[in-house]
């Protein structure tokens, strides 16, 4: 009896593997014939066979798919069969269908993110841009930035659902948005240039009019990426959700002066003075000769009645900035 029991699940893992054979096989005749829609069709119905197949039918399966969308341009379908096919690659250590896909990845990387421009720029379809942004993202994970295009996007489309979907996306990504930037210092000038590639800025300093050539980095976007969330709450009536999400921020930024100015900003839409005065003079302690600062404080103080304090802080003003002109009409 134990022998019969051996051969009769023999029997069903070779019924299995000639179906996974089969299908796979009338798969790849019908991709070779450009019958994309049959293609698809009998790799949906071997779906239940490859979930418990070996490695190398589950990475030609995935391949096939893969190759099947993207020929029909359904490029989120296709980068979801690739990226299942490269994660089973990696573990393994075969690169075998990989290789093949990596090429049809990346041109349907530019095929998204030229479209999702397109999108934006030219027909300025700010929705279904935001979508293409992401899909880029999706096809390609370590082009983070396509995320923080797509959060423009939506926001553009006042899709603000979606925005805060993408925006905090990037926040788990911990997405900073700080770029490279090429500098070298003009010999004859003493002043300092950027140029848009590491390769023009070396080729100008080998004419050796250029010295000191840098990188240097952009300003983050965290900052930016924070205030966006919290307007985005304010707007959707979710004002003590965007308090929150701004004083967080803060904590991990205490003295990042534009995440300050930005709650600030926050509790003067809320009427909220009090606390608007109490961030303005956190302000001023990391920017002691900003005229703005102390002008915002004379206006604070004199709509709350103290006109004294008000004009001591509008002089501050205008002893910093003597052209400062608002401060002389109050």
């Amino acid at each position: 009896m134990k022998k019969q029991i051996i051969a009769l699940s023999f029997g069903v893992i070779s019924i299995a593997s000639f179906g996974q054979k089969a299908e796979l096989k009338a798969a790849e005749k019908a991709i070779k014939k450009q019958d994309f829609n049959s293609a698809i069709s009998t790799l949906s119905s071997a779906e239940g066979l490859i979930a418990n197949a070996d490695d190398k039918y589950k990475t030609k399966y995935y391949f096939l798919k893969g190759k099947a969308y993207a020929s029909k341009k359904d490029y989120k379908n296709a980068a979801n069969a690739f990226n299942t096919l490269m994660d089973i690659e990696k573990q393994s250590g075969n690169t075998k269908y990989t290789k093949e896909a990596q090429p049809i990845l990346e041109k349907m990387v530019v095929d998204v993110s030229n479209e999702a421009a397109s999108l934006y720029n030219d027909k300025k379809d700010y929705k279904n841009a935001a979508e293409k942004f992401y899909l880029t993202y999706v096809l390609s994970p370590k082009d983070t930035s396509f995320v923080y295009n797509a959060a423009v996007s939506s926001t553009q489309a006042e899709d603000y659902d979606k925005a805060l979907e993408y925006y905090n996306k990037l926040r788990e990504l911990n997405y900073s948005g700080a770029e490279e930037i090429f500098v070298a210092t003009e010999k004859a000038t003493g002043k300092v240039e950027q140029f848009p590639s590491k390769t023009q800025r070396d080729l100008m300093v080998k004419t050796g009019n250029y010295l000191k050539p840098e990188i240097q980095l952009s300003d983050s976007k965290k900052a930016l990426i924070v205030k966006n969330i919290a307007l985005i709450l304010q707007k959707q009536g979710k004002t003590d959700e965007a308090i929150t999400a701004m004083s967080e921020a803060r904590k991990a930024n205490p003295k990042d002066l534009n995440l300050l100015l930005n709650e600030a900003q926050l509790y003067i839409d809320l009427d909220r003075m009090d606390k608007f005065g109490a961030l303005m003079q956190e302000a001023i302690a990391l920017d002691p000769n900003n005229p703005t600062l102390y002008y915002n404080l004379g206006v604070v103080n004199f709509n709350q009645g103290r006109a004294e304090e008000a004009k001591k802080y509008y002089e501050k003003a205008i002893e910093i900035k003597p052209d400062y002109a608002d401060a002389y009409m109050t």
